[in-house]
């Protein structure tokens, strides 16, 4: 979608706005007045949100994502300045329009202590934030068991991460790209989905827990993630292998020869890395370049994994060096 991040109201800019605001009540938190909705974010009612978009608890282990213009309040039934639309409640709703469109939500954690847990989506790592406006920063919020929320997604949930939307129905697993998403022209060429919003008859990469590890996945001709299996816990897919959770997989995971798992990379930079042990540690520098275009560094990274682990392979009086 876009950059969300936290900016509160200069605080010298405090006292006329609480006049603006006018309520007797301070407090953090959903206010309202006769102009209308805002959130203020502490107990003096000096600072609110302004200027931007914000993921807030719903409650329900649910967050919706609201726009509050230059004075602080939340926009409705309308389009945002920098093209999206929110429905009546303020809701983010998807670009099909105000009638339409389907409400965005973010699957919130348990809070495992005071406050809420909710997680807020950063900008998207090679994609843009707002039409037109490149950015590399990575999710800035943590989300404790992030993939774990998306393995247990319901039909009817969503669950937002930096480069897109995972979204349930009764077929499946879908993954709607960001907005704005970037397509290599190499990869336009060879893929005709490519400029589809939606990962269809290709390969995608996410890193649900914001954690900075990025897993890849495969997806078929109709955009549903390739999750079925054999008796095995392993299934063929026109890209790989995948198990019954959706990941591409590979051999040799985190340096255990044997063992299955899946891809896992890291970012640095312009580079992926494979400095998180998905291959054996000898080989642990091995990485490709970011490019932005994450279906074309999906298949550039697990392609390239398979060739390191068989480049190693065929030196076995390495191998059994390391691991004695």
């Amino acid at each position: 979608m876009r950059r969300m991040f936290k900016k509160a109201a200069a605080l010298i800019l405090g006292a006329a706005m609480t006049v603006t605001m006018g309520t007797s009540a301070f407090a953090t938190g959903w206010q309202k007045n006769d102009t209308g909705w805002w959130y203020g974010t502490n107990s003096d009612n000096t600072t609110w949100y302004a200027n931007e978009w914000q993921w807030i608890d719903a409650g329900n282990n649910r967050a919706y994502c609201y726009y509050f213009d230059q004075n602080g309040y939340m926009l409705t039934n309308t389009m945002t300045s920098d093209g999206y639309y929110v429905d009546a409640e303020g809701r983010w709703v998807t670009d099909l329009g105000l009638v339409n469109g389907v409400v965005q939500t973010k699957i919130v954690p348990t809070a495992t202590s005071g406050g809420t847990s909710m997680p807020t989506v950063g900008g998207s790592s090679g994609g843009t934030t707002t039409p037109g406006t490149t950015t590399t920063a990575q999710a800035t919020t943590t989300v404790a068991n992030g993939n774990e929320i998306r393995k247990a997604m319901k039909p009817g949930d969503t669950y937002a991460v930096s480069n897109g939307t995972w979204i349930r129905d009764e077929k499946g697993f879908k993954f709607k790209k960001l907005d704005g998403f970037y397509v290599d022209p190499t990869h336009a060429q060879m893929f005709q989905d490519a400029y589809n919003p939606f990962v269809v008859n290709d390969r995608w990469m996410t890193d649900d827990n914001g954690d900075g590890t990025w897993e890849i996945y495969a997806f078929d001709e109709n955009g549903y993630l390739y999750t079925k299996v054999s008796e095995s816990n392993s299934g063929f897919n026109p890209f790989g292998l995948n198990n019954a959770d959706g990941y591409l997989t590979t051999r040799h995971y985190r340096g255990t020869w044997g063992a299955i798992g899946p891809y896992e990379v890291v970012q640095h930079g312009d580079k992926w890395l494979c400095e998180n042990g998905t291959l054996p540690d000898f080989s642990a520098n091995a990485y490709w370049e970011f490019t932005g275009d994450y279906a074309l560094d999906a298949g550039r990274i697990s392609s390239g994994i398979e060739h390191e682990i068989a480049r190693v392979s065929s030196h076995n009086n390495i191998v059994y060096k390391y691991m004695n």
